[in-house]
């Protein structure tokens, strides 16, 4: 599959097949792929469990949420009269219309149902102005904390400094050697991480300033590794 990416994300395996039964019915190419949490994820915290992702080629994610998001909602007959999101406000099921792949293709149906029994109708032009804002807020870039920047290079800088202080024994310590493995992780989460906007674009999750840190982190945790290394089997560590 060309230019595919993650469409969906869904704790079980029977809700993403259902929703990529609906998609290959309408000829989207799909792939369901199950991941597991990741340590660099649990790191920033991005994510903390497995999950099953359905990737379909960007070039159909418009085509996509016409078929899994439908505009008119759920039947209000068809709606369990036990479920959670009819205790919900109007505002706080807006919120879930607003945010769509944050609560799913059925609890967005259903929120424009409950909406709708309560004499609120939104219509296709306000649909497309809050698609329009959520594009505009998740173009906004998240900013790493600052105190894993400083162990990132901390953990860069390890090797130097446990040469500067460290007797021959301690630095010959296997500990020194990995912790610049910490730094590297984190980092290369922190540079590969995306976001999928509604369209299908692909863009970096984090700003600027985050990307330049983890790229000298990269490069310094590099650096001082092989050289300690190149010290320890000269025999001068």
């Amino acid at each position: 599959m060309e230019d595919r990416a993650p469409y969906l994300t869904f704790a079980s395996a029977a809700d993403a097949e259902s929703v990529a039964e609906r998609l290959k019915a309408a000829s989207i190419e799909v792939e369901i792929v199950k991941k597991l949490a990741r340590l660099d994820e649990a790191i920033i915290g991005t994510d903390y469990s497995d999950r099953y992702e359905v990737y379909i080629p960007a070039a159909d994610y418009t085509k996509a949420n016409g078929i899994v998001y439908d505009k008119h909602g759920v039947s209000p007959e068809s709606i369990d009269t036990s479920h959670p999101l009819l205790k919900m406000s109007n505002a706080e099921l807006i919120e879930i219309v607003k945010n769509p792949d944050e609560w799913g293709p059925d609890n967005y149906g259903i929120a424009l149902g409950v909406l709708k029994t309560r004499g609120v109708v939104l219509s296709d032009e306000e649909l497309e102005a809050m698609e329009k804002e959520k594009i505009s807020s998740l173009l906004q870039k998240k900013s790493v904390d600052i105190w894993l920047i400083l162990l990132g290079y901390l953990s860069a800088v390890a090797p130097l400094l446990q040469y500067l202080v460290s007797t021959a024994n301690q630095r010959a310590a296997l500990a020194w050697y990995i912790s610049p493995v910490f730094g590297i992780v984190l980092c290369v989460a922190i540079i590969k991480s995306k976001t999928t906007l509604p369209d299908g674009r692909r863009v970096a999750m984090y700003d600027a300033r985050a990307n330049m840190h983890a790229k000298i982190i990269v490069v310094l945790s590099l650096v001082f590794w092989a050289i300690n290394t190149l010290l320890h089997f000269s025999g001068k560590v």
